[in-house]
């Protein structure tokens, strides 16, 4: 963590004479508009307002106010009291440095007391196109205006931070292709985690390299998860599932088999215009995320590339694609990465067969 601006520190230490190992001490840090960022990959609180008020047993925050990302937000939390070295246990007869990457999490689970924060509060998407921590996360911003309010909470758990935002993005507007698009006065209701994969039956993380699940929904509309070996420097794709469209009525209906490993999409849509998602993808390409803050600390230069979430199959059926001029009615198509490009099967009512894509050298179609 990194912060400026001064504060206010108030401290009591009692120490008892007759037993000094009953020592205890508290006090509280009053801050009255500093600027603080947690991580190098998190945005930057500023002007931040309130107390921290600690002992030797945890701390908490009182009336912390701040903005983030161009708009007020209210903070509350501290420790938990819960002993999180605990919920990481090792094998019986077996050190963790049997498990290469649970070393890490195992030691920092030790000594890292369980945390809990929430915050409300309202982002405004200029603010996010200029977040240059996000990297690549402020793309979206691009095809978006408008502000929305959003509650979010974190919690540090086993040594590693599992977290919850969700929004009813009701006062941004979306400038994508169907069924993505909406105006600024439609609620889409958005719910982003992260948590760490737990047995179901004992609520601990199981043996072997530590991993994590990131999950995005957006309505009824799209969704994606991932689960992820964060046992390494930089966390990998184990496997990964993306869906696009319109969620079943029914809502016993079976969801998408995950995949045991790779990254599968399934889309299922009454149409498809091939010309508009290529201008949003262009469009994201060139954007590029902001330039680095020279004065914030330094990002993770392994910083995961964003086409390790990208599918490596995608199952596709919809009622009408269209590219060009060209039509394709009650198309199917399942297709995979194949090197560079991609093959598979498709079938409409005007063709079927195998498809072949290899990109040229010169960045057109081979």
């Amino acid at each position: 963590a990194s912060g400026t601006g001064p504060a206010d520190l108030r401290l009591r230490l009692t120490v008892p004479l007759q037993q000094p190992a009953g020592t205890s001490v508290q006090g509280s840090v009053l801050l009255a508009g500093n600027d603080l960022q947690l991580l190098p990959d998190t945005p930057r609180f500023q002007r931040v307002r309130g107390a921290v008020h600690f002992s030797d047993t945890g701390f908490s925050l009182a009336n912390m106010q701040a903005r983030l990302l161009g708009g007020e937000v209210r903070l509350d939390g501290g420790t938990t009291g819960s002993s999180p070295a605990a919920a990481v246990p090792a094998s019986p007869g077996a050190s963790a440095a049997a498990v290469p990457g649970r070393t890490a999490v195992a030691a920092v689970a030790a000594v890292l007391p369980a945390m809990q924060f929430r915050a409300q509060g309202t982002a405004t998407v200029d603010a996010l196109a200029q977040a240059r921590e996000l990297g690549d996360a402020v793309r979206v911003a691009r095809f978006a205006a408008g502000s929305a309010p959003y509650t979010a909470t974190l919690r540090v758990q086993d040594g590693v931070p599992e977290f919850s935002l969700q929004s009813s993005l009701q006062g941004l507007a979306l400038n994508l292709p169907a069924p993505l698009g909406k105006p600024a006065e439609t609620a889409l209701p958005l719910l982003l985690e992260r948590t760490l994969v737990r047995d179901a039956a004992t609520g601990r993380t199981p043996q072997g390299r530590p991993q994590d699940r990131l999950l995005l929904e957006l309505g009824r509309v799209a969704s994606a998860s991932y689960v992820r070996d964060i046992g390494t420097a930089v966390p990998q794709v184990l496997r990964g599932s993306l869906v696009l469209g319109e969620a079943p009525a029914d809502p016993a209906a079976p969801a998408p088999a995950s995949p045991a490993s790779g990254v599968v999409a399934h889309v299922r849509l009454p149409t498809i215009d091939v010309d508009a998602w290529s201008g949003v993808l262009s469009q994201a390409a060139a954007a590029g995320p902001p330039e680095p803050d020279p004065a914030a600390p330094a990002r993770n230069p392994e910083a995961p590339l964003l086409g390790a979430y990208l599918p490596t199959r995608v199952d596709l059926r919809t009622g009408s694609l269209s590219a060009g001029s060209r039509r394709l009615h009650n198309l199917s198509a399942a297709v995979r990465r194949d090197g560079p490009g991609w093959s598979g099967d498709l079938q409409a009512d005007e063709l079927a067969g195998q498809v072949q894509y290899r990109p040229s050298s010169e960045g057109g179609l081979g």
